[in-house]
């Protein structure tokens, strides 16, 4: 530690007479301590780590500030606009198109344009959402070296890769193994569900996006979400599907086929 040696100097106030007060500072080393302090090694001499400085660290991105995060939240906002006046009648399909289960068609089941427009608008809203939910809640799938609104967008596009080919794969099993109208139902469950996983998924996914430090409870929030949606698609599924014991065994293969294989899959290419 520093010590501050008093030398009393000659050197005096031409007014007043009094001595003037000369510091000489001495810089501290390991011989001026006591030697029960050097003993114990309780004496710090030398460079102080702290009095050089820190290294800095890296500001990461919020992607709030990421102009292509927030210009594709706008442009799904303005898709939604486009659906108009048909937000009525939209809504009053929606819980039809989410749990029931009719055999036979309905004459007034047309889908119009601008209801498509709101339907489309949710699915990328949906698709955007889960990629960047996955970019908070798998950083080591990050890309390197990249911005934070390329990676969101490479998990979105991996998010509407797995959403089409599940509506692939759903029309090919539905077309097999039931009717045209029951197919139809099926794919309008899920675009059901999917559609209210977006909209669900809203809150938490503009919350993150501003605060990062919330991403463990986005996540959490999400995952029950999601696992919420793919109930009710799974369980209106089954009421199409279900015939007799052996539609059930079909029925099971599908989940391992369409439902937890293509997760699977994207988890190892990721992770690779």
């Amino acid at each position: 530690m520093p010590q501050a040696v008093l030398n009393q100097s000659s050197v005096t106030d031409s007014i007043t007479s009094a001595p003037v007060v000369v510091w000489r500072h001495d810089i501290c080393v390991e011989e001026d301590a006591p030697a029960s302090l050097r003993e114990s090694q309780a004496c710090h001499h030398g460079i102080i780590n702290y009095a050089t400085g820190f290294d800095p660290e890296v500001r990461h991105e919020i992607p709030g500030y990421s102009t292509p995060v927030i210009i594709s939240l706008l442009l799904v906002f303005l898709i939604l606009c486009a659906g108009g006046g048909s937000y009525s009648n939209f809504f009053k399909a929606f819980p039809g198109n989410l749990f029931k289960t009719r055999r036979r068609g309905n004459a007034f089941d047309e889908t119009t344009v601008s209801e498509s427009y709101i339907t489309v608008g949710l699915l990328i809203l949906t698709c955007l959402c889960e990629g960047i939910i996955a970019y908070f809640a798998f950083p080591s799938w990050r890309f390197a070296g990249f911005s934070a609104g390329v990676s969101i967008g490479v998990f979105s596009l991996a998010a509407v890769g797995l959403m089409l080919f599940q509506t692939v794969s759903y029309l090919v099993t539905g077309y097999a193994f039931t009717s045209f109208d029951s197919t139809r139902q099926w794919l309008k469950g899920f675009f059901a569900s999917q559609s209210l996983l977006g909209v669900l998924m809203l809150v938490p996914t503009l919350t993150v996006i501003f605060n990062p430090a919330l991403s463990g409870i986005a996540t959490i929030i999400t995952v029950v979400l999601y696992i919420v949606c793919r109930i009710i698609f799974i369980c209106k599924g089954f009421r199409i599907f279900y015939i007799n014991i052996f539609s059930g065994v079909y029925f099971i293969l599908y989940l391992c086929t369409l439902e937890i294989t293509p997760l699977l899959f994207m988890q190892r290419v990721f992770m690779d």
